[in-house]
């Protein structure tokens, strides 16, 4: 992805001062607790990347900014609490208290050790640290309670919901907007609910692009990334391959206009608008 002008170090630096500026900036929409696991999460990692090269020696070598890094991929990559619109499913890890600073220190953990020091025993990596690491211990943590349709779906709702469904404008832009938007807002009516309106678009342009308070702390401003991401490209023009992102992106937004042209409804301008929105612009 890079030329051979780039140093790693570089590359870890640049990184590095992205994902600093994407986690000082959540603080406006999360809070304190944001940044508070962006600091638990990087400590963890430089941390044992310090001890891990006194025991590994040669063999694993200190590399405090790259694991500064790999902190703060796991803490941008992690959610602070659970969409409104999914009443019935509360997960111990978004429930706030300590539990919402010990899952990411864990996954900063397993990912150092196992996947970052360990899989770099064998020359390359063949998946990456931080992903893994966070699949691993939530996946199995919160496995049992993935087992059934009726664990995801309260009991009153699974008899409401058509699954088959086109989605429209009322209800998929209405469910963004619930599930990501601001409630503050959302009571003050500085944002419509989407409910009452006919129209909902712009107000799930706002959420999706300008500022989601659900989800993951690296995603809550669309954006906010693609803004860095361009600075980003403008001072690293030289070593940066843009076109793989620019790849990435088209053929996700090809996908999803031809699922909108599939499953879309009456009006299919507006379908596949949503799907759009939705698939480009809701991760992290």
């Amino acid at each position: 992805m890079v030329n051979t002008q780039m140093t790693k170090d570089s590359l870890m630096q640049y990184t590095l001062f992205a994902l600093f500026f994407i986690a000082l900036l959540s603080y406006a929409v999360f809070g304190l607790e944001s940044l508070l696991v962006s600091l638990v999460s990087v400590g963890v990692a430089v941390g044992l990347d310090f001890l891990l090269s006194k025991v590994m020696g040669s063999k694993g070598q200190r590399n405090t900014m790259s694991a500064a890094v790999f902190g703060l991929i796991v803490a941008m990559s992690y959610s602070l609490g659970e969409p409104t619109v999914m009443p019935g499913m509360v997960y111990p890890v978004l429930a706030g208290g300590l539990e919402l600073y010990i899952y990411p220190a864990l996954i900063s953990a397993v990912g150092l050790i196992v996947f970052k020091k360990l899989q770099g025993l064998t020359g390359r990596k063949y998946v990456n640290p931080a992903a893994i690491a966070k699949l691993l211990v939530l996946g199995l943590l919160f496995l049992p309670m993935l087992t059934s349709v009726n664990a995801l779906l309260p009991i009153e709702h699974t008899t409401s919901i058509n699954l088959q469904a086109p989605l429209t404008e009322e209800v998929f832009g209405s469910t963004l907007i619930a599930g990501y938007g601001d409630q503050d807002a959302l009571m003050t009516r500085l944002l419509t609910t989407g409910v009452l309106t006919d129209n909902p678009l712009f107000d799930t342009i706002h959420v999706m692009i300008v500022g989601k308070y659900h989800g993951w702390i690296g995603g809550f401003s669309s954006i906010l990334v693609m803004a860095i991401g361009l600075v980003l490209f403008a001072v690293a023009r030289k070593y940066i391959k843009w076109r793989i992102t620019l790849t990435y992106l088209v053929a996700t937004g090809i996908f999803a206009v031809i699922m909108g042209v599939i499953y879309g409804g009456d009006a299919l301008i507006t379908d596949i608008t949503y799907r759009l929105l939705f698939h480009l612009f809701i991760g992290s």
